[in-house]
């Protein structure tokens, strides 16, 4: 049916909907030809994980240029199946809409009730989630197992943290758990915000992936509130609403200060304490710079009621982190050589002490053993201080903001 999209080209993304439904009436009479334009009637990944139906033969997604401007286009595909001795044709078109894309799916069945049977058990599995992170970027949703797996395997225990920090982070999430009742009988909403706040490679993501381990609750992962067909003022809401399907749940804003502007943060404050509830939601927000995030983000707790701190680690702390190394190390580090390099690295992140265990054991194991591992540690250790010094004497340029795309078509 790839010829059902060969002149898409030529008319309006707003009239796509009404053109495919004739094309598709016209070429199957006598057919029922419904639409829908909910992204969860996603018939392609339902069927991949129920294995309920088999699609034959889906054809490759179309991707269909617009004359009117050649800087968009439509994506186009066609698939059928067997369902309850009938078959069924399943076209999708996704279209640009205002700042978004807005995916268009046509069922072609003998029936309108043979849709509508259809329908609530694709929408149903497709809006839970199963063993994935929900993660959100550029107006989409998609499910990333990957990184669900990742969060399984985070353990608490891995972090080098101060005792007070780990266990008030596990005891916020705990606590707010095992509270509901409480937030009720006090006429609360039954919700969280947790900050985490300092510098880059000091545990921050890490420590998100723990909490959402602890919580045991889907997630939703925000990457970015633009996009090419996505403003804030839409993605925003749409996050959270997706968020309250979920409930309860957890929201990540990784590198709030980048997602966040003057220009967006009204939404994100409404969201989080307006009029529509966000019930059962724990908000876990970072950021490395903190200066740069508003006051209404930072001092009213209603909206992060905690704020936690990952400073750079003290010499506790690095030594901590060095001695937990060498017992991995089964040639040994001496004494002499830890207590040197937590002493001389004070400047270090945890992520700069990572890379110097890990350069340490490379560097060691291409000297083929010629030195010990301790002499090796502290000639990676020099070489990373020259490296911190430079970039300190020499920052990045700030970023600048992205221009954002505008699509003319309503």
């Amino acid at each position: 049916m790839i010829d059902l999209f060969h002149d898409l080209q030529s008319i309006q993304p707003h009239a796509v909907r009404t053109f495919v439904t004739q094309r598709l009436s016209d070429r199957f009479p006598g057919k029922s030809v419904a639409v829908t334009d909910d992204g969860s009637f996603d018939v392609e990944n339902w069927a991949h994980h129920t294995k309920r139906v088999t699609l034959e033969h889906p054809s490759p997604s179309t991707v269909v240029r617009l004359v009117h401007d050649e800087g968009w286009s439509l994506v186009a595909g066609h698939t059928r199946f067997a369902w309850k001795g009938q078959q069924l044709e399943v076209v999708s078109v996704t279209v640009p809409r205002g700042f978004e894309e807005q995916r268009l799916t046509w069922v072609v069945s003998n029936t309108l009730g043979d849709f509508s049977a259809l329908f609530p058990e694709v929408v149903a599995f497709n809006r839970e989630v199963h063993g994935e992170v929900l993660v959100f970027a550029a107006g989409c949703f998609s499910k990333d197992a990957t990184l669900q797996r990742a969060i399984e395997a985070t353990r608490f225990d891995d972090l080098v943290l101060t005792p007070t920090l780990a266990q008030s982070l596990q005891s916020d999430v705990r606590q707010f758990l095992a509270s509901r009742e409480v937030y009720e009988r006090a006429g609360a909403v039954w919700k969280r915000g947790i900050l985490l706040l300092g510098p880059p490679g000091n545990g921050k993501t890490h420590a998100i992936k723990g909490l959402i381990r602890e919580a045991a609750l889907p997630c939703l992962y925000v990457k970015s509130f633009t996009g090419r067909y996505t403003e804030p003022a839409d993605a925003i809401p749409k996050v959270f609403a997706r968020a309250r399907q979920l409930a309860p749940c957890v929201v990540v804003l990784e590198d709030l200060d980048a997602l966040i502007d003057d220009e967006n943060r009204s939404f994100l404050l409404n969201e989080l304490d307006g009029f529509a509830a966000i019930t059962g939601i724990i908000t876990i927000a970072s950021s490395n710079h903190p200066e740069r995030l508003d006051p209404s983000l930072i001092h009213r707790p209603s909206r992060f009621d905690r704020k936690y701190r990952f400073e750079l680690p003290d010499l506790v702390l690095r030594r901590q982190y060095l001695d937990r190394w060498a017992q991995r190390v089964p040639e040994g580090v001496s004494e002499a050589s830890l207590a040197q390099a937590a002493q001389e690295s004070d400047d270090f992140t945890f992520a700069y002490l990572k890379e110097l265990t890990l350069s340490t054991q490379m560097q060691w194991a291409s000297e083929q053993q010629r030195r010990s591992v301790g002499e090796v540690l502290l000639t990676v250790l020099t070489g990373l201080r020259a490296e911190i010094a430079a970039v300190a004497a020499n920052p990045p340029p700030e970023p600048q903001p992205k221009p954002r795309h505008r699509f003319p078509y309503a």
